[in-house]
């Protein structure tokens, strides 16, 4: 999530620093349910219906058929709620969001378009799906990547997404398996709802790590979480 402007009492005659947000997905239904979570929200017919409130009460669908969310799970009730509250924060600080990117993960789409609902900004700024920010291809199973959900669909099924938007790094340019230095030189592993920034200095061009204007958000009760720490590891 990119962050051109930020309001406040500055002095007009100054420009206005760049700030940059990175913003992981929030809870996971595979993670809280196991990877066979889709066995247990499914009805006689196949069709989709939670068992526990914790799961999303309905799922997108694509022109293509049956979605393959075992490779591509959504984000829990909860995972939604954290997403929303964490756009909520922002605009009591009000930050001002000029550009949104994120993964083509359905959990990275969800998290983004619930951090602009808490922001008020749903259906007015549009998300631009980036697969560059697509995780470590290597923590795929199987021989294939998901099958995500094309931008189109996306913008049918209601979520802001730019369909005009034509990605840095395409899908076709990700591969299975890729190296460590490859998946670092695109992205980079924050926790859950973790929340970081950085901020351009001056005219310098220099990018520094800087304090987010929100308190980071874990999927656990961790009073005492460090982004910073998460970032700096090796």
């Amino acid at each position: 999530m990119q962050v051109l402007r930020i309001s406040g009492g500055s002095s007009h005659s100054r420009q206005p620093k760049r700030t940059l947000f990175v913003c992981r997905h929030g809870e996971r239904m595979d993670v809280v349910f196991g990877k066979h979570w889709l066995s247990l929200c499914s009805d006689s017919k196949g069709g989709y219906m939670r068992s526990n409130l914790n799961m999303p009460p309905s799922l997108p669908l694509w022109a293509g058929g049956q979605r393959d969310y075992h490779m591509d799970a959504p984000i829990t009730v909860l995972g939604s709620t954290q997403s929303r509250l964490v756009g909520e924060a922002l605009l009591e600080r009000n930050t001002v969001i000029d550009f949104v990117y994120c993964s083509p993960s359905l959990r990275c789409v969800q998290t983004a378009q619930n951090i602009l609902k808490g922001l008020q900004q749903e259906g007015k700024l549009k998300m631009r799906v980036e697969p560059g920010l697509f995780e470590w291809t290597k923590w795929v199973s199987g021989s294939s990547l998901p099958a995500w959900i094309p931008p189109t669909d996306l913008a049918s099924a209601h979520f802001s997404v730019d369909t005009a938007y034509r990605p840095f790094i395409p899908v076709s340019k990700l591969k299975v398996s890729e190296s460590y230095e490859s998946y670092i030189s695109r992205s980079y592993q924050v926790p859950y709802l973790g929340f970081c920034a950085c901020e351009e200095q001056g005219d310098t061009g220099v990018w520094q790590l800087v304090d987010p204007p929100v308190l980071p958000m874990t999927h656990g009760p961790n009073h005492s979480f460090d982004w910073r720490e998460s970032l700096l590891q090796e």
